[in-house]
């Protein structure tokens, strides 16, 4: 008779005992289920597994997570272990070794890691999911301390009319003074508002220009070693203004990109990206990669009880004009800078339709300028990032003019819609 498991081949041979035993063996062995199937626990990285392209999921890497291994701790739950992202790998790559088939993915709000620039604290004593961070070490523009829990007016649906229509700059002629209202996506802030100045480090430790080239070095602050609570001095500049065009604006002429939003931290960028291309933080999912899940590159894994999000689009782009006779669209350029952050609002006292469950903040900085070359395909829809960089040599070079009535006219056109 056949061995093994009652199974569909099994009773094929139970019905044709008169067969040959290594007959019945061999069919059962061509048309037996494959070890992996759907809702089956295995190692996903294993030969077998959803990973198995992976270089490392070798048939012995899962043997690193049983008992005596380097990743044996990673299979405890987090109440068990401090290892949260850890647990979560166990998840990912091992769970049969580890015993975890049919284990519960982790909720983010309950096992998230802590952030000092998202949920507060200090390097000796980080904050968690408490219900009013505080930003510890913060600096107005003119100096002076800032309160820790700066953010709270911004909070409201409705800005006080205290943090509005306030004269800015301070001292100015007065055919140059404008007003402004407070606001949490600019880095030009009067010292009224409470809002923290603006601070950034190059996002090459090597070089800021990262769009001439491949970046080899990246800042510490991006990897998954600097993780939450900091690593050391990072080296940060503070700046004024997001954009390169403006006084204070970042070195190299960069873009400021807005990513740890409670201390007001980011990265400075180069140029090469076209108008569409955006950076948001922290970035949606639990398991980023080290390059995208450190400092300055926030995840979901980390503490965000305030729901920051802080968002920044930047661009040397076309303007969008048709073609003219001179060809004006091929050296026509908009240079735009655009950082969107948001917060929990405040809905204390408010139902929930009155109430949006966020508060989000917009601030734009553009310059239209003629480049010297025509740099541009003659129909915006053909552009390349090499356009792009091309571009951005020429505006870090000095190479460009103040740009016509009619590019003028063809940008604001094109930065309405950005």
């Amino acid at each position: 008779m056949c061995a093994g498991p009652i199974s569909s081949t099994a009773l094929i041979c139970l019905l044709h005992l008169s067969k040959a035993l290594a007959l019945c063996l061999i069919l059962h062995a061509l048309v037996a289920p494959a070890a992996s199937i759907d809702g089956e626990c295995i190692d996903e990285c294993s030969p077998s597994g959803k990973h198995k392209s992976i270089a490392v999921c070798t048939r012995s890497y899962c043997d690193k997570y049983k008992k005596g291994g380097a990743y044996a701790s990673r299979c405890l739950r987090p109440k068990l272990s401090p290892d949260v992202q850890g647990y979560r790998y166990a998840l990912l790559e091992c769970k049969a070794t580890c015993g975890l088939c049919g284990a519960k993915p982790l909720d983010k709000d309950e096992h998230c890691e802590p952030h000092l620039g998202l949920s507060g604290g200090t390097p000796a004593d980080p904050a968690k999911n408490v219900a009013w961070p505080q930003y510890i070490g913060l600096k107005l523009g003119n100096g002076s301390d800032a309160n820790p829990e700066w953010y709270k007016p911004y909070m409201e649906h409705r800005l006080d009319a205290q943090y509005q229509n306030i004269e800015w700059p301070k001292g100015q002629k007065t055919e140059s003074k404008i007003r402004v209202d407070c606001n949490p996506a600019s880095c030009d802030n009067p010292p009224e508002c409470g809002i923290p100045v603006c601070r950034g480090v190059g996002f090459c430790a090597s070089s800021l220009l990262v769009c001439s080239g491949q970046c080899h070095n990246l800042n510490k602050g991006l990897l998954s070693t600097c993780g939450g609570t900091g690593c050391g001095s990072l080296g940060l500049s503070t700046i004024q203004n997001a954009a390169p065009h403006l006084p204070g604006g970042p070195p190299s002429n960069t873009s400021w990109v807005l990513s740890v939003p409670g201390s007001r931290e980011g990265m400075y960028w180069g140029f090469g990206y076209q108008s569409g291309y955006q950076k948001t933080f922290p970035a949606a999912g639990l398991d980023s990669d080290r390059e995208h899940s450190g400092y300055l590159t926030p995840s979901e894994k980390y503490c965000n009880p305030l729901k920051w999000i802080a968002s920044s689009k930047w661009s040397i782009t076309h303007t969008g004009m048709s073609p003219q006779i001179d060809q004006l669209e091929r050296s026509a350029a908009l240079l735009f800078v655009k950082t969107t952050v948001c917060l929990k609002a405040n809905c204390s006292g408010k139902s929930g339709k009155q109430c949006k469950p966020q508060k989000c903040y917009a601030n734009t900085s553009a310059r239209c300028l003629k480049l010297h070359g025509k740099v541009f395909p003659r129909y915006q829809q053909y552009i390349k990032n090499k356009h792009i960089r091309r571009a951005w040599r020429l505006y870090r070079a000095g190479n460009y003019a103040p740009c016509t009535q009619l590019a003028e006219k063809a940008a604001a056109q094109f930065l309405a819609g950005v």
